[in-house]
């Protein structure tokens, strides 16, 4: 059964009020002058920047990604769009839908991104599916509890290297210059080159532990990467995409400082390496002091593979 578009617009509002209302508990508020545009997420504080904006008692309707751009520049601002109605476009016709299918309601996209944003259309591993005619990607069901990590993911698939000025797959030529691997200017690393990598190895990673039977846990104070919980036992991880020594030193400090709160059975750092004996004998002995795991991740075509996972964990 091919997806069925939403048509109705009084249909469309009440997905996004409902979609609103559950999306509102992650964030710890909103714009002064508007209650559906939502601000201070309570996730990772790599995304605290980040909000949602629904526009539904307007001319047109969707969301939108507020937040950083893509290329550094400074102010946050909207920087993707999901319009699902307009009045002057037939819905159908808008860059996102919402639609049907027998596993619930989705936000689909096609592609399209702000021209001012200086990048080509998202370079995406999976087909797009054919909607009416028309191709798109699935973003996110309406009901999934990682919708806005769905939706970030996405945005961030903009930065794949193959994106760089003119050489967007399907786009029209952008000012961009792709991912940036190294320093931006004055020395300082790139926060949305970070967020690139961090936020999709920590979906990966809680999608194993996930399906090992784990779930997630709050944590009030502090946000680490992640806390899961399983059979009373409690694991928090710290996750750096890079190796570098201080990365990982960061890390032994973030995860000693969030366990005063978080008062996991066992702390986790995972990083590129193979190990942290390269790094000198005081890193390596503080993490066995204070009982730090370290799990090497590899990034493979199908994803990443978190090797000696399941031995590190708590029994």
């Amino acid at each position: 059964m091919r997806p069925a578009i939403i048509k109705s617009k009084k249909a469309q509002i009440e997905v996004f009020e409902r979609l609103h209302a559950r999306m509102k508990k992650q964030f710890t508020g909103h714009e002064p002058d508007n209650k559906y545009f939502l601000r201070g997420y309570k996730g990772a504080e790599d995304l605290a920047g980040f909000g949602l904006d629904f526009w539904i008692e307007f001319k047109w309707m969707g969301v939108n990604l507020w937040g950083p751009p893509l290329d550094g520049s400074h102010g946050n601002r909207n920087v993707l769009g999901f319009a699902t109605y307009s009045a002057r476009s037939g819905i159908g016709r808008t860059a996102a839908i919402l639609a049907r299918d027998p596993e619930g309601i989705a936000l689909y996209h096609d592609g399209r991104v702000y021209a001012r944003d200086g990048r080509a259309r998202p370079h995406r591993d999976e087909p797009m599916i054919q909607i009416n005619g028309r191709l798109y990607y699935r973003i996110a069901y309406v009901d999934d509890d990682h919708f806005f990590d769905r939706i970030l993911e996405y945005h961030f698939s903009r930065l794949n290297v193959d994106l760089g000025a003119g050489g967007g797959r399907g786009g029209t030529k952008g000012r961009g210059t792709g991912m940036d691997a190294g320093p931006a200017a004055g020395g300082e690393r790139s926060s949305a080159v970070f967020i690139a990598q961090h936020n999709p190895l920590t979906i990966a990673l809680w999608k194993q532990l996930e399906a090992l039977g784990y779930k997630k846990c709050p944590c009030d104070v502090v946000t680490p990467d992640l806390l899961v919980k399983k059979n009373a036992r409690s694991v928090l991880f710290e996750v750096k995409p890079s190796a570098l020594s201080h990365d990982l030193m960061l890390a032994c400090g973030q995860v000693l400082v969030y366990n005063e709160h978080a008062k996991a059975d066992r702390t986790v750092i995972v990083s590129a390496k193979a190990g942290v004996s390269g790094y000198g004998e005081g890193l390596a002995r503080v993490m066995k002091k204070n009982g730090i795991a370290f799990v090497p991740y590899r990034k493979t075509n199908d994803g990443y593979i978190f090797e000696g996972l399941e031995r590190i964990l708590p029994v």
